[in-house]
């Protein structure tokens, strides 16, 4: 009897001990975090390919949700797929993307058509010419080899996305989790209650991917909607605050970062609202408006329209800069067919009528 009582005792205070840590084991830890982030040419997290967004963050952190929101064809989507293929491609880094809203294969061609740089609508009709052929045979094999997980499961309810997660760090090794969008996740029908609004229902599921974000240590980055009140402003800018956050107030509460994208060109506005009074074709402006722990910015982007592309501004070079010269092309015939290209047929893909922006 005593032994029983002394051998839960010490798991008792076993499970207390490991529950707590130590100023000094902290502070240890910290140093070889510093040292290791200073190697590394100061980023601490996982560098998203923006320069100046990625100097802000120090790139996506460990533990964090961060939550980029705007609204519908400004093109939230673009943004987040531009992240995975360069943290996917360019980094090598594990990821997942889960997409109650789009296919696996229409996402696929977004990939396709950011990396290749050719228009999604000549991937979907397959109207390539020689030169294009040749670039898509090069440029996919990056996409194919990258470590990329898209689920497109419909109906995603958050409780179920807890195992989704733990089998993909396990399995995969996945580093970071993109979700498009929060507003598309559910909750399961046992924890419904007719009391319960949408609004109950999203702080719930802010909740529980901070949760995850923490238990598994890893980047939850997930993109939200804004209300329409935006589009009723007055006033020479449409440019997101915190408050036209749609469905909850928990998502600002909650998340460690909440930023927004804003695109003058799609309010009909030609000059950025500074002193020179730039034109703001073709860019998009990227806002962190809140940062737990770092500062505040707005981050000028370049948006390439066609390509749902987003790139860095000082760094922009144009479509036609990446392609093969048509020049000096043995084949008159301006269009292969895929065997030539390949050397095999490809697989058709499913085709998608979705407008870009994405």
């Amino acid at each position: 009897m005593i032994q029983t009582f002394h051998f839960k005792f010490d798991n008792m205070i076993s499970m207390t001990e490991n529950s707590f840590s130590s100023a000094k084991t902290l502070v240890i830890n910290a140093k070889k975090s510093i040292e290791e982030i200073a190697r590394k040419d100061g980023l601490s997290g996982i560098p998203t390919g923006f320069i100046d967004l990625d100097r802000l963050t120090s790139g996506w952190q460990n533990s964090e949700l961060i939550v980029i929101a705007s609204q519908s064809g400004i093109g939230k989507t673009s943004l987040i797929l531009s992240m995975i293929r360069n943290i996917g491609i360019d980094y090598k880094i594990p990821l997942a993307l889960f997409t109650p809203e789009m296919t696996s294969q229409q996402v696929i061609y977004k990939l396709m058509c950011q990396e290749t740089k050719i228009p999604i609508k000549k991937l979907r009709d397959g109207s390539l010419e020689s030169y294009e052929w040749e670039l898509l045979s090069v440029k996919v094999k990056s996409l194919e080899e990258a470590q990329i997980f898209i689920d497109d499961t419909a109906k995603l309810n958050i409780f179920s996305l807890k195992e989704k997660i733990k089998n993909l760090i396990i399995n995969s090794d996945v580093r970071i989790i993109f979700i498009d969008n929060i507003h598309l996740i559910e909750i399961d029908d046992s924890q419904k209650r007719s009391y319960l609004t949408r609004e109950q229902e999203l702080s719930i599921i802010i909740r529980e991917l901070k949760s995850y974000s923490k238990e598994f240590s890893i980047p939850i980055v997930a993109v939200s909607q804004l209300s329409r009140e935006i589009e009723k402003r007055i006033g020479c800018h449409k440019r997101p605050i915190l408050s036209d956050l749609r469905g909850s107030g928990t998502i600002e509460e909650v998340a460690d970062i909440v930023s927004f994208i804003y695109r003058p060109e799609y309010y009909k506005i030609d000059e950025w609202d500074d002193e020179e009074h730039t034109p703001t074709q073709d860019q998009a402006e990227f806002i962190v408006a809140k940062n737990r722990n770092g500062a505040l910015d707005q981050i000028r982007l370049k948006f390439i329209n066609n390509l749902g592309r987003f790139e860095n501004l000082d760094e922009f070079d144009s479509t036609l800069d990446s392609l093969p010269s048509k020049m000096g092309l043995q084949n008159n015939n301006p269009f292969l067919t895929p065997n030539e290209a390949f050397g095999s047929n490809m697989n058709s893909f499913e085709e998608d009528d979705s407008d870009v922006p994405f």
